[in-house]
């Protein structure tokens, strides 16, 4: 029997888990220490003592879609002539619709058309106009909150081109205001229908991804922090999380029957959203189940191991067994962050490039 043989009794075990971010360590234990351990009787089986940045990471299920669909309410009078299909893409100055073969046309901003606009008219929608217009290559006016005689100029070229009655004023029904480019979701109504009320539906034109976070695990979720998205199949995208929910949901349903009473295994959630710049690398992909991969915690500059080299002696507390030639020896060590197979450790008589025996 070796030295070391008659002083471990039984092999070392360690394991790393990492369930939904809490790492659980298991290590056999030593009956007692020793300052040296000895020759051993065949070549040991090494790691090195590595200096690195340590991450651990955990993960959330997500979805990749367009995301949410948004309706689209047409104000104009008598009959869809015309609608663009699920899932073409629709930018401004573009007709949303035709009704009686007029087109209602996408326009940018926030403000809805409420109201006719024509010369003398005063306010933030006649800016959100002219702004549109001089988007388009329309000049002639000052883009400002007054519709002068020259934006009526304006308007009157811009109809001319769209093929409809040059009346230099803008009607309610005549556009139709959104954030932006639209991809076309689904149609609601259908050519010969009423053109009045909900036609499509829409999203934006960028993949992203909504997860469904339990509010106690949204640490992590702060607006502008880097994340990983990976697909089913594919190779891992980048993300960027855009925007953190801050309306609690619970989810539907009757809870678990395995709850006990008066109370429900269910958790309140909040949707955290993550932009994808690289949407090439999700081409193909909608609808589609994917993990968020996000960091918990993070140590810049420390020395690390295989969580399989660390001992546990029955005094308590961890060690490491050096290799230094054909010898070796125990050195206490602390133990840090646990993340990916390997475990920050410190203490006298450790650095950067010593081996480490772990098991064969």
């Amino acid at each position: 029997m070796t030295m070391r043989t008659g002083l471990v009794i039984g092999a070392v075990v360690a394991a790393l888990a990492l369930t939904a971010g809490v790492v659980t360590v298991q290590i056999a234990q030593r009956p007692s220490s020793a300052a040296a351990v000895g020759s051993p009787s065949a070549p040991a089986v090494t790691a090195e003592i590595t200096r690195t940045t340590l991450v651990q990471t955990a993960f959330v299920d997500g979805t990749l879609s367009y995301g949410p669909t948004q309706p689209v309410e047409s104000k104009a009078a008598g009959t869809l002539t015309w609608l663009p299909t699920a899932g073409d893409t629709v930018e401004r100055g573009r007709a949303l619709l035709r009704a009686d073969e007029q087109p209602v046309v996408l326009l940018y901003g926030d403000l809805p058309m409420y109201r006719q606009l024509v010369p003398d008219t005063v306010g933030n929608d006649v800016k959100q106009l002219e702004t549109n217009l001089r988007a388009l290559g329309y000049t002639g006016f000052t883009v400002d909150q007054r519709y002068t005689t020259e934006t009526a100029a304006a308007v009157k070229r811009w109809q001319k081109d769209l093929g409809r009655p040059e009346t230099g004023t803008v009607d309610t029904a005549d556009v139709i205001y959104l954030p932006g480019p639209v991809r076309i979701a689904s149609r609601v109504a259908r050519p010969g229908a009423a053109a009045t009320g909900q036609v499509l539906t829409w999203t934006g034109t960028t993949k992203m991804v909504t997860a469904q976070v339990p509010t106690q695990d949204t640490t992590w979720a702060v607006k502008g922090a880097i994340v990983d998205v990976l697909p089913s199949a594919g190779v891992t995208v980048p993300g960027v999380v855009a925007d953190v929910g801050t309306q609690a949901s619970t989810p539907s349903g009757d809870g678990d029957a395995n709850a006990p009473a008066g109370g429900s295994a269910q958790q309140t959630t909040l949707t955290v959203t993550v932009t994808i710049a690289d949407q090439a690398a999700v081409k193909g992909l909608d609808q589609a189940p994917v993990k968020v991969r996000h960091v918990l915690e993070q140590r810049e500059n420390v020395l690390t191991v295989p969580v399989t080299a660390l001992l546990a002696p029955i005094e308590g507390g961890y060690a490491l067994e050096i290799v230094d030639g054909d010898r070796s020896r125990l050195v206490s060590v602390r133990t840090g962050l646990f993340a990916d197979g390997r475990v920050e450790v410190s203490g006298a008589g450790i650095g950067a490039g010593m081996k480490v025996k772990v098991p064969a």
